[in-house]
């Protein structure tokens, strides 16, 4: 097996990155003086922000929630990211998998601009380039285990043959490959939560968003999860970002993030 080597680079201010162009949907490398910023280009990166804000309007009143978040993270990477309620990580996560907007600020993706992606072409990188695992598993009681690993696929058009053979292998590399059959309700939280991770892989997305993935699991199970994204992101070469609150959790991370008010920073 080949292990890619890693990191995360969290951009303090001031630091030279490149300025978004909305003009000419590019990234511009002209002066803007001491906080001129620039985007290096390298092939190991996928994920490129630079001073992301974001602030929501309640009425009168502007709640800023994400001030000047820049990162990098390269392909191959399992990060995680911690921080106490409100902190902002859910908004974060949002704009990473285009279910938001920020109000400011250049947001790369593997080359391209999303923050310069219409509503259609938003939507197609949700579906195609983002894959998304939730604390409460969201599988459909009613599917057998193959049939909801297989949903994605059918939202990009895959026809059935080759949904049923990618949500087999799927759940192979998950370990329950010989569970296809049996539904939901039948498995244990572990199980469920490598469902909803073969789920979230099947349309083999660039990035894995997955929010406290070992949230409601037991130690033994919590340690398989994580052996499990882990090495998918290093057998892909995508990345995974897992909102955690566990210690245990992020110790299995390549990168640990702290978002405190808004403003993103690296742990020792």
């Amino acid at each position: 097996m080949v292990v890619v080597l890693v990191a995360v680079v969290v951009v303090p201010a001031g630091v030279v990155v490149a300025n978004a162009d909305r003009r000419h949907g590019h990234f511009s490398d002209h002066a803007t003086g001491a906080n001129q910023h620039r985007f290096e280009r390298t092939g190991m990166k996928l994920i490129e922000l630079r001073d992301i804000t974001k602030t929501y309007h309640l009425g009168e009143i502007d709640v800023p929630v994400l001030k000047g978040v820049s990162l990098d993270v390269n392909r191959g990477e399992l990060v995680a990211l911690m921080g106490a309620s409100g902190s902002g990580k859910s908004t974060l996560m949002n704009i990473l998998g285009g279910l938001d907007r920020p109000t400011s600020g250049a947001y790369r993706f593997e080359g391209e601009e999303v923050d310069e992606f219409g509503d259609n072409a938003l939507g197609d990188f949700r579906r195609r380039r983002i894959g998304f695992v939730f604390q409460s598993f969201h599988l459909l009681p009613y599917l057998c285990v193959a049939e909801n690993v297989a949903l994605p696929l059918s939202l990009i058009g895959v026809a059935a043959a080759e949904r049923q053979s990618r949500a087999a292998l799927s759940l192979e590399s998950v370990g329950l490959g010989a569970l296809g059959a049996r539904r939901p309700g039948s498995l244990s939280g572990g199980e469920m939560q490598r469902v909803a991770i073969a789920r979230a892989l099947v349309h083999r997305p660039r990035l894995l968003l997955a929010d406290e993935p070992t949230g409601n699991l037991d130690e033994g199970n919590a340690g398989a999860v994580l052996r499990c994204l882990a090495g998918e992101a290093r057998r892909t070469g995508s990345a995974t970002l897992m909102v955690t609150h566990s210690r245990v959790a992020a110790g299995a991370a390549d990168r640990v993030l702290r978002l405190e008010r808004g403003r993103l920073r690296a742990e020792p």
